[in-house]
Parts: structure tokens; sequence; C-alpha cells
């Protein structure tokens, strides 16, 4: 509760002095993401004082579906703003300012400095740099544990066309400072804001904002990643009694997104730096394990005081890359996975193992899906997993077989490479069945024969 206290003190500083302040302002908008078909929801109050202090705080939700009529929305993120300007003349205005986004990752703090310029009453220029700093750590492409710190440079044109009318264009380059890349390959990208504005009132402001960026994060096989805005302002300018009432409605809402941002808090890292595993929540206990932990795994109770990871018993099948795993009646699967056999050779798996978390021991299951498991998914329902996707057994064996076979020829590997991975989609004939495996009996029933195409998932 200390960074709620922290945190609601801060907004109450922003919003409970109306009488020296210009008019407060609500910023509603939605948006959807064609990259990753999200649909996302921000409100935003801001304030500004004739003393030259300004701040806003905004919360914004989203949710990742397409058809989202049965999705609830989340919320993601909760974001503070401070900043204060320095006039150097009538054209000329300072502003260095502190941005404060605090999410369940963890805290992000946005120190920056903007230099803005009135070159007529109805144009201005501006520039600002931001360095966006992570109090947490994630691994880089190295796998060592770093911030993925980021330098930021924003471009600012606005102009106002007449009086119902404004437009604006804000142009951003991201760099990333230590070992890490965006989804472009690069460590840096690019996003491009075009907002037009309509001044319905002199209280009321609808607007319609459309982005247009480099791939960042994730992204649904597309080369940029679009998101369009539509919005409405309202300028809350009030009477004092109305004003009174509007900062106790302010207050509410500082205290509520404060609340979020205590109770995101930040787990503890990993006991090793971890990818191409595979994981599983019960209930309130995530299990991780395999990968880049060979064949280990652990556990985390999230509601525990002390939170931490205590390591399970090892994996007895050995280290494995794109396993899958699912809770079912109290006992964790494993599905599948690649590693290396008996005779060292690296093959794609098709067998079943369970832990028993009340015992911590793990047993082999007599039971082998038809056809390998990698790159598939697994869910569950109605007390069954169920696992589709993935590559072809026959196909993706054959070509460490080749490899092991080529020893340490470099041309005969080539030749090996070219003739793998030059194919196309269908060639690979990816998995289209649909499996069910009931833990009841230890079996695995082909349901369904998916149509198109098989599929294969990339896992990071």
């Amino acid at each position: 509760m200390k960074k709620a206290k922290i945190l609601s003190g801060v907004l109450l500083l922003c919003f409970s002095s109306p009488l020296i302040s210009q008019a407060a302002t609500l910023d509603v908008r939605g948006g959807y993401r064609s990259g990753s078909h999200a649909y996302e929801t921000r409100l935003k109050v801001s304030e500004g004082w004739q003393n030259g202090w300004w701040a806003s705080m905004e919360s914004n939700t989203w949710n990742t579906i397409h058809d989202n009529k049965k999705e609830n929305a989340a919320l993601n993120d909760v974001q503070v703003e401070v900043n204060y300007a320095i006039k150097l003349d009538d054209q000329w205005t300072v502003r260095p300012g502190m941005l404060t986004h605090f999410s369940s990752n963890g805290t992000r703090y946005g120190p920056y400095v903007k230099l803005s310029w009135d070159a007529t009453k109805d144009l201005n220029f501006g520039i600002r740099y931001r360095y966006d700093w992570k109090a947490y750590r994630q691994q880089d492409l190295s796998g060592d544990m770093s911030r993925d710190n980021v330098h930021r440079w924003d471009g600012y044109v606005t102009y106002h066309i007449n009086s119902d009318f404004t437009f604006a264009w804000q142009t951003t380059l991201y760099s990333k400072q230590n070992d890490y890349r965006y989804a472009n390959h690069k460590k840096w990208a690019t996003e491009n804001a075009f907002v037009l504005q309509y001044h319905m009132t002199p209280d009321i402001t609808p607007y319609i904002e459309y982005d247009y960026l480099d791939r960042q994060g994730v992204y649904n096989a597309e080369i940029i990643y679009r998101k369009t805005v539509i919005a409405l302002v309202c300028h809350l300018n009030c009477s004092r009694q109305e004003t009174v009432t509007m900062n106790k409605t302010i207050t509410a809402l500082a205290i509520l997104m404060a609340s979020f941002a205590a109770n995101a808090s930040v787990l503890p890292e990993t006991p090793v730096p971890f990818k191409s595993g595979t994981g599983a929540i019960d209930n309130d206990t995530v299990y991780i394990g395999l990968g880049s932990a060979g064949t280990a795994w652990y556990k985390l109770d999230t509601q525990a005081k002390d939170k931490k990871w205590t390591a399970l018993a090892a994996f007895p099948g050995g280290p494995r890359d794109q396993a899958t795993s699912a809770f079912i009646d109290g006992n964790l699967y494993v599905f599948g996975g690649i590693g290396k056999n008996s005779e060292g050779l690296t093959q794609v798996f098709n067998d079943v193992h369970k832990y028993n978390p009340k015992t911590n021991s793990w047993v082999k299951l007599i039971s082998h899906a038809p056809m390998g498991m990698a790159g598939h998914v697994t869910f569950v329902h109605n007390g069954k997993a169920y696992v589709t996707g993935g590559v072809n057994q026959n196909i993706f064996n054959g070509y460490f077989e080749d490899l092991n076979e080529a020893g340490k020829d470099s041309t005969a590997i080539d030749k090996i490479n070219a003739h793998y991975f030059d194919k196309k989609a269908e060639d690979y004939f990816f998995n289209k069945f649909l499996l069910s495996f009931d833990p009841l009996h230890s079996n695995g029933v082909t349901l369904a024969n998916l149509p198109g195409t098989g599929r294969l998932v990339r896992r990071l």
C-alpha cells in the first residue's frame, strides 16, 4: 500500500488546485491495432497551471481478440506525466519533464526535454528527447539479464487550419541502448502519427488519429503496424462549485489507478535466463522448465508474501526445446519437444511425461502421439488436453540425420540447409491433425484433420 499512497499523493497534488489552474481536459479514445488485432481504450485527465506546470494521468485498457464481444477488457498500464514550461521569449519554450509508467512488468521512467517554436500564431514546431529507463531487467539477445532502455526522439508539427480544424503530425525514432532488437530485427524503429481535430464547441473536440509504425512487438505477418484512433476530448470549463465536484471524481479515479499500480507487482527474476521452454499455471502457482533451463523445473507462488522460485525435481526426459505443458486435475503434463536421443542425435519427441506436485516426482507415460510434437500448441478443455500444429516428424528428424551424416563437411552442410530451408510452406507438411489426450486413460485420439495447410508456432 505504500506505493499506492505515494502515487495518489502525487495525483492529488496535480488535481486539487482548481482556482489557480486552467481548464482540465478529459481525453477518451479508442483504437484498433491491425498488426495484433487488438482493441485499446485510453482514459486521460490532464491539467495546466498558469505558473507553467502541467500534469496528466492516464490508464490504458486493451484486449487482443479481433471479435471482442465476449472478451473482457483488461487494465494494461497507468502513466503519470509532469512538465514545466520555461518561456525563453514570445516564440520559444523549453519544457523539462518526467513520465512514469506503471505496468505488470515493472516501472519505467522517462525524463525528457522539449523545445517548441511558435513560427506563427497558427504554426508550431517542436522537438523532444526522452530517455526511457526501466527499473526492471529482461533477458537480452545474449541471454544476459539487462535493461531494455530506449533513446527516443520526437518531432512535432501543429497547424491550426481554421477555427474549426487543427492538424498535427508527430514523428518518432526509437533506438535501443543495449543488446535488444525490435521485431524489424534492428535496434531502431520509427513511428508517424497523424491527427485531425474538429473543434465542435469550445469544450468538445473530437479527433481521429492514424499511426504508422515499424515492426516493434507482436505482429501477425505484417510489414508495418497500424493503429487507428477515434477520440473525444472534453475541456472541463467549470464553475467553482462544479470544479469541486469534478476534482472529487478525478481524485477517486486517481486512487483507483494508484491501487492498480500498487498491485501490479513485479515477480522475481527467473533462476536462470529462460527461453524456448514451457510453462503452465495451476491456480496461483506458476511452473516453468526446459528450454534454456535444461532439465530444470521451477515453481512460484504468485500470492505468497515472500515470492521466490523453488526448484523442483529434474525432468527425466533430458533437455528439450519447444515442448508444451498443461495442468489437468492437479498434475502437470509435458508434451514432446526437441532434444537429443540416446545416440546424441537431435530429434522430435512424441512422448508425454507427468509431474505430481504432491510427491515432486515425474513419470513417463505409456503414451505416444501419432506424430512428433514440436512447434505445436496445447490447450485444455473439459479435463482433456488438445494438441495441434507443429513440424513433420519425418522431415524434421531427417534433416538432423542428414546433418549428422555430413559431419564437418561444410559443403555438404550448406547443401542440406539449402535443400531444407528453400521449400515452400506446404512442402514441410506441418501437422494438420487435432489430437486429444485423456489423462485418465493416458491415451491420445485423433479428432480431426484441419483444413488448409498445417501450422507451425514460432516461439522466442
